[in-house]
């Protein structure tokens, strides 16, 4: 016969068994689509920013071109009649042609204030685009209203 004991509860009880780390790889299905879907949304987001970035370049070159055309040959009437354009060209690349297209004079100088807004066109310089290209006799600080589109251009989102 044996003369040992039996062993107590504590005795018979093993170490605790931890799982193993759950596996990174291979992803469930989902977190592929999610993924899949939120590089796609970023390539979107670069493209769209690009995109509206090589308009205001291209816009700013344009300006740059009219600043060089103006310093060769100096003529107020013209400059005010470029820069308008330029800026109409803009306005309707980015916005509702039925909102814009019809825009003249003061409704016009508001419409680019409200765009950017600033009151950068309604007073002072700015008024040369609506009044300039139609009285050449009319005041124009040329410098001023270069500047003034440029500061519009470089602020359209």
């Amino acid at each position: 016969m044996n003369s040992t004991p039996p062993p107590s509860l504590l005795q018979t009880l093993r170490e605790i068994q931890t799982p193993d780390a759950a596996a990174w790889l291979p992803l469930a299905p989902g977190w592929w689509l999610l993924a899949g879907i939120l590089v796609t949304a970023l390539l979107l987001l670069i493209i769209h920013g690009y995109c509206r970035g090589a308009l205001r370049r291209a816009a700013l070159a344009e300006l740059e071109q009219i600043r060089r055309c103006y310093a060769a040959e100096p003529r107020s009437d013209r400059l005010a009649g470029e820069l308008s354009m330029l800026l109409r060209r803009l306005v309707l690349v980015r916005f509702p042609r039925e909102e814009v297209a019809a825009l003249t004079g003061t409704a016009w100088l508001q419409f680019l204030d409200h765009a950017c807004q600033r009151r950068l066109f309604s007073q002072g310089a700015g008024l040369a685009l609506a009044n300039h290209p139609y009285d050449p006799d009319s005041d124009c600080d040329s410098e001023r209203l270069l500047q003034l589109v440029e500061t519009w251009i470089r602020c359209l989102r």
